[in-house]
């Protein structure tokens, strides 16, 4: 084959894209379709409430702190965050025993956007203490972050009904080459807004002004999940027990591996933090344009290598896919350490480079805990599998805050560059996804060995 025709081959997202939204052979498409637009508008909502715009709430939030009651009040609310997740261990409880359960979902994700889009950023506009409106604002994540996480394993077990395994591999391909232009635009387009703010010392307003844009969308994305039907839950189970919900993610080695790997990929995406983003723009002093560019010019390099890794998974399989990307990913760590005031080129290598390597990786762990999943007793499954993703988030957020107190006002000098710790933390962070690729790699050689590859067919 010539190589145009491989390029063109490679980037036929026709059949993908046709097969999630055109393709009713299974009679799930209205349902499909309203998770998937769904899901971009929930990305796009989730662009304007995280990342560097979160981080820059949190310098609003904290202004007039010492950098000592910064770091601890950061370290604080990364925390308490990340450890309400834990409350995923209630979902199967509250909903393993109901046979509807959209609406409560529903209502569980509105609380969310309600606190996320309208509260917290009025916690940040009173003119009080900044130890009691830290306070107000931890408060107010817990309430937020509970409410998505206990909603959130019944929403995945819900929601799959709709993506049977036929269409998972191309659903999760398509939504993120979607999400990643969209987010890439929005980035670009509010990063300039802010700047704007910035420049005119009004970041504040900025910042409202978008959460306000963000609340006509988290709307809709509600109004699209809705459209999802809800299939027969614990067919066969008049009513789970206790002992069910309990026993039920313990009775599979392999989920628990699916487990172990999460917990190692979420502790090694979390230990920088919101440190490293406030350091982008704090210590690094990148402008929020600047960061948007990084993400745009990253949106030709996933269009050119996710078909390439949609047909890896394809071929070789979910974890020897899973292994490879995501070696090839913990890199992108080592890069962001060099990221300085003086090398602030390397940024846009980091993310140039991380869109290329990361779509295998992006793509399995979306599929991560259905892989292995029991078919009786989802929720629950899920719910524990979400749980020790969150408790792996809350422990290396935690230590990750430690790590920058004890090392507060310590530099490492390489290759003529002073690191502070915000940056060479990433270290850490490199270290412990190659720990989630010992694993992987593991599970593909047993898989090979037993003949038990999972392959998308």
């Amino acid at each position: 084959m010539a190589l145009h025709d491989k390029i063109k081959s490679s980037m036929d997202y026709s059949g993908s894209f046709g097969r999630v939204l055109k393709d009713n052979s299974d009679g799930r498409l209205r349902g499909r379709r309203g998770i998937f637009f769904g899901t971009v508008a929930e990305a796009a909502v989730t662009t304007m409430l995280t990342g560097v715009f979160y981080s820059t709430l949190l310098i609003l939030l904290l202004e007039g702190a010492d950098k000592l009651t910064e770091t601890r009040y950061i370290t604080l609310i990364s925390t308490v965050q990340m450890f309400s997740g834990l409350s995923q261990v209630l979902s199967p409880f509250i909903f393993e025993s109901m046979k509807k359960r959209k609406t409560l979902i529903l209502l569980l994700r509105g609380i969310y956007y309600a606190v996320q889009i309208v509260l917290m950023p009025l916690v940040v506009v009173l003119d009080i203490d900044v130890n009691i409106k830290a306070r107000m604002f931890t408060a107010l994540v817990v309430i937020a972050s509970a409410a998505e996480a206990i909603g959130t394993p019944a929403r995945s077990a819900w929601q799959l009904y709709s993506l049977p395994n036929a269409t998972r591999n191309d659903y999760f391909s398509c939504v993120k080459v979607v999400t990643l232009i969209i987010n890439a635009i929005l980035s670009f387009a509010f990063g300039l807004f802010l700047d704007y703010f910035t420049e005119h010392d009004n970041a504040l307003l900025g910042v409202l002004i978008m959460r306000g844009i963000a609340l006509p969308i988290a709307a809709f994305v509600i109004k699209m999940f809705s459209r999802a039907e809800e299939p027969q839950y614990n067919e066969g189970i008049e009513k789970p027990s206790f002992k069910d919900i309990i026993t039920t993610p313990f009775r599979s080695k392999m989920f628990l591996v699916m487990v172990l790997i999460q917990v190692l990929y979420s502790a090694g995406n979390c230990f920088h933090g919101s440190f490293y983003g406030v350091y982008l723009l704090n210590g690094a002093d990148i402008s929020y344009t600047y960061l948007s560019i990084c993400q745009i010019a990253a949106i030709p390099c996933i269009l050119l290598s996710m078909p390439f890794w949609n047909k890896c998974i394809r071929r070789f399989g979910w974890m020897p896919t899973l292994s490879v990307s995501m070696a090839l990913y913990s890199l992108c760590y080592v890069i962001n350490v060099f990221v300085t005031k003086q090398t602030q080129y390397m940024y846009i290598i980091s993310n140039v480079y991380c869109q290329l390597v990361s779509g295998g990786m992006a793509v399995v762990i979306a599929n991560l805990a259905f892989l292995y999943v029991p078919d009786k007793m989802r929720a629950a499954c899920i719910a524990f599998f979400s749980a020790a993703s969150s408790l792996a988030n809350v422990a290396a957020t935690f230590i990750g805050g430690k790590f920058i107190e004890a090392t507060n006002g310590k530099t490492l000098m390489m290759f003529g560059l002073t690191i502070e710790n915000r940056a060479y933390i990433c270290f850490v962070n490199f270290g412990i996804m190659m720990m989630a690729v010992a694993v992987s790699s593991a599970v593909a050689i047993y898989e090979k060995k037993h003949n038990k590859t999972k392959v998308m067919l």
